[in-house]
C-alpha cells in the first residue's frame, strides 16, 4: 500500500510523559506509513527540551522552538508547523492536534488509505482513555491539504 505524504504537526509544552507515549506510538507505525510521514514538533518554550525524548523516534521528526514564552500560544505553533511542514512540497495533508491526543497506527492507516477530498477538513471521532467511551470531536484535531489550510489564513491568532 502507498500512503500520500503527511505531516503531523503538534504544538508542545512541558508534557514529557505525554510526548514519550506519542513517541511509543509513533514507534508502532509500520514502515511504509512512517516512510510517507513527518512528525513536526514546536516546542512552545517549555523548561526542558524534548529533544531527547524526540530522538527515541523511529519516525521521521522535526522539533523547532519558539525563543520567547508567550501564554496559550498553541495556535501560532500549528501556524510555524504548517509553515515548516511545506517548504518545498505544497500538496501534503496536515494532520494537526494536541500532544495529548494519540492516532493510533489502526487510525492512522484508516485515515490515509481512502480517497480523500482535498478541499475538505476531516475531523475525527475519538475515544477519552482510560475507559475508552465515545468522546466530543476535538476542535483542534484534524485533517486538511495544506493549500486548504491557508486558503483561511490558518489560525487567526
Amino acid at each position: 500500500m502507498k500512503y500520500e505524504p503527511l505531516r503531523m504537526i503538534y504544538p508542545y509544552y512541558n508534557n514529557p510523559k505525554m510526548l514519550e507515549m506519542q513517541v511509543e506510538n509513533w514507534n508502532r507505525y509500520e514502515g511504509k506509513f512512517r516512510d510517507s510521514i513527518r512528525i513536526i514538533v514546536i516546542d512552545d518554550h517549555s523548561k526542558s527540551s524534548p529533544v531527547p525524548i524526540l530522538e527515541k523516534c523511529k519516525a521521521p521528526v522535526r522539533c523547532y522552538r519558539l525563543k520567547a514564552d508567550y501564554p496559550w500560544n498553541m495556535h501560532q505553533c500549528r501556524n510555524i508547523g504548517a509553515k515548516e511542514a511545506c517548504k518545498k512540497e505544497e500538496n501534503m495533508w496536515l494532520f494537526m492536534s494536541d500532544i495529548d491526543i494519540i492516532l493510533t497506527p489502526e487510525m492512522a492507516y484508516t485515515m490515509m488509505d481512502r480517497e480523500l477530498d482535498p478541499g475538505k477538513t476531516y475531523t475525527m471521532d475519538r475515544v477519552f482513555a482510560p475507559e475508552l467511551t465515545e468522546h466530543k470531536k476535538h476542535p483542534n484535531t484534524f485533517l486538511v491539504k495544506h493549500a486548504a489550510f491557508w486558503q483561511v489564513n490558518g489560525y487567526d491568532l
